[in-house]
């Protein structure tokens, strides 16, 4: 394992985060620095920055993937309890929050973002169940057609066979054809 080299800007990592997230100048932090004598180049502080850059988002991350593992957990936890939310539930939840976020939005542009990708979400939900509704019923009227054409083909089957019947007189073929059209 690769030993873990320590920088002398370690022990300044926390402020120099809060100076990042203030928005301080590298040029502002080697002054600081230097003011508690600490000399270090720019590239040095440029570095060890996106180093700490870096963990605070790996943390971040992690903390993201626990916090999502425990929702996960209590959602399944009230699912077992409570039956799932059918989706025209779920739909109106999502409803709820564009408004909420649609409110809120004219403080903070990134909630209107937000709502805005939210509203793309259901639209595209209820476009993809609109049309998987047509395709439902388009195939219901096909199976249908289909069944009527095979009725009509088995009537012009069985008119075919009353036809070849020889000992049949013109009226008894006209009867049983008529039977076979549901016309009597």
């Amino acid at each position: 394992m690769a030993k873990q080299w320590r920088s002398k800007l370690d022990p300044y990592s926390k402020q120099l985060l809060k100076m990042d997230d203030d928005r301080i100048t590298f040029e502002e932090m080697l002054r600081w620095l230097k003011e508690r004598g600490v000399s270090v180049a720019p590239g040095t502080i440029s570095h060890h920055m996106k180093k700490l850059r870096l963990m605070r988002a790996e943390r971040l991350l992690f903390t993201t993937i626990v916090h999502g593992s425990q929702l996960g957990q209590d959602a399944e936890a009230a699912l077992k309890e409570n039956p799932a939310p059918t989706l025209e539930t779920i739909i109106k939840v999502f409803q709820t929050l564009i408004l909420q976020l649609t409110t809120r939005g004219t403080a903070d542009p990134d909630l209107l973002k937000l709502a805005d990708q939210f509203m793309k979400t259901v639209v595209g939900f209820d476009s993809g169940r609109t049309e998987a509704g047509l395709a439902k019923e388009k195939l219901r009227l096909q199976e249908r057609w289909l069944a009527l054409l095979e009725n009509k083909a088995a009537q012009a089957d069985a008119t075919e066979n009353v036809l070849a019947e020889p000992q049949l007189t013109p009226e008894e073929r006209a009867l049983r054809i008529r039977q076979i059209y549901g016309r009597v």
